[in-house]
């Protein structure tokens, strides 16, 4: 779900190519790459704990 948001957030913050953003939009951005991070990290934590068992 996040891919998705992202994507379309993407989308939204093509048009600002060149210029500074709003800030709203880069917050919105902040948190759908913190959130992609957690899961990546999250996945990875677990992957490596079940190999330990």
């Amino acid at each position: 779900m996040n891919g998705l948001y992202a994507h379309g957030l993407g989308q939204r913050l093509e048009p600002y190519r060149g210029t500074p953003p709003p800030r709203r939009l880069l917050v919105q951005a902040g948190v759908a790459a913190t959130v992609s991070q957690t899961g990546w990290w999250g996945a990875t934590l677990i992957g490596f704990l079940n190999s330990q068992s």
